[in-house]
């Protein structure tokens, strides 16, 4: 599944094989500034969506009904969002206030941990183990156990 924005604040899912869009498009109620999908079951998919106002939001691809809004820790735009599965559970892991990673246990909805970088945060992947991390500075890779 791949994910777009518009900028009328549409959501649109879209099957990667046949290129064509998977249902009517969902809608958020600020424009996304990012977009993440991911699994939190072997049978569930969520969208992850951050805006301008540091808002996160999740999805449900299937019903278009909002899952689950974030506490806003800090009041800064979204930077980036990526899912990933641990042997613990489904972690959202988001950058906003340029410095600063929190990784959220999506199904525990647990309060998250916090990383401190020295630089502004661009780009971040998780793969269950691992953590890769874009900032000014270049690219961290870190390993972690959810």
């Amino acid at each position: 599944m791949l994910a777009s924005g518009g900028y009328d604040g549409s959501i649109r899912l879209w099957d990667w094989h046949t290129k064509q869009p998977v249902h009517s498009p969902l809608s958020d109620t600020l424009l996304p500034r990012v977009l993440a999908c991911g699994t939190i079951s072997s049978d569930r998919c969520l969208v992850a969506t951050g805006d301008d106002q540091g808002f996160v939001r999740l999805l449900d691809p299937v019903s278009g009904e909002q899952f689950a809004e974030l506490p806003r820790g800090r009041r800064s735009p979204v930077q980036a969002l990526s899912f990933s599965t641990t042997a613990d559970g489904h972690l959202l892991i988001l950058s906003a206030g340029s410095v600063w990673l929190q990784l959220w246990d999506v199904t525990a909805a647990t309060t998250p941990v916090t990383l401190r970088r020295r630089s502004e945060v661009r780009a971040i992947a998780a793969d269950g183990t691992t953590l890769a991390i874009g900032d000014s500075e270049g690219v961290s890779v870190l390993a972690f156990h959810g």
